[in-house]
């Protein structure tokens, strides 16, 4: 997928490697995990990430994006934001009501988790 930037490619090789595919939606797309190093650590932005895998038959883990979005001391909150306007911007609202709801959902178990452990 990537290139390493010592040799003149765009992305670093390290932030593709962990990519994995989880799971496949009941229409077809396979469910790809490990995304997030990809947006903060190369600033691809997340609607041309979304946009990108859909053409080649892929969709975000959401849940994996988030705990790892939380792992870095992410908020929660602003990452489900972003994720909503991407996802608009890729796919309408419609589309996108469905993956706020189940975003909303995640992010309360989430913060639930995080709650408990303090």
């Amino acid at each position: 997928m990537g290139t390493d930037r010592s040799k003149g490619g765009r992305y670093r090789r390290r932030n593709f490697r962990d990519l994995q595919i989880v799971g496949k939606t009941d229409n077809g797309y396979r469910v790809v995990a490990g995304l997030f190093p990809l947006v903060n650590s190369e600033g691809i932005a997340l609607d041309i990430l979304i946009h990108g895998l859909w053409q080649r038959g892929y969709v975000p883990d959401w849940i994996n994006f988030l705990r790892e979005a939380q792992a870095y001391g992410w908020n929660l909150g602003t990452t489900k934001a972003r994720i909503v306007q991407a996802v608009s911007d890729v796919h309408g609202r419609p589309w996108c009501d469905h993956v706020e709801l189940r975003l909303e959902q995640v992010l309360q178990k989430l913060l639930s988790t995080s709650c408990n452990n303090m």
